[in-house]
């Protein structure tokens, strides 16, 4: 049950703080095995990280939004994503 609750995203409260998202638009990478399975789930046109769509990642209240070429996997380590996250912190913006 709390698996199907946390992936219904129309449940979860706006945070009280400002805050941004950044979406993968990676689906399948060498460098990522489940990605080789887990994204033939998504139909063709479907922009996707391998885990969620780039559409599920929107969310009511963000303050920013940016897209990276990056698996859901990885996307942690993708240095365009840390320069992303510090600016967010530094400015309020990417």
């Amino acid at each position: 049950p709390a698996g199907r609750e946390l992936a219904d995203a129309t449940r979860w409260p706006v945070p009280p703080a400002p805050f941004a998202v950044i979406a993968g638009t990676r689906g399948r990478a060498l460098g990522n095995p489940t990605s080789w399975t887990a994204a033939r789930r998504f139909p063709p046109g479907i922009r996707h990280d391998g885990t969620v769509t780039v559409d599920e990642t929107r969310l009511d209240g963000m303050s920013a939004f940016a897209e990276v070429d990056a698996t859901h996997t990885w996307i942690m380590n993708d240095a365009r994503v840390h320069g992303m996250v510090v600016r967010y912190l530094r400015d309020g913006a990417f």
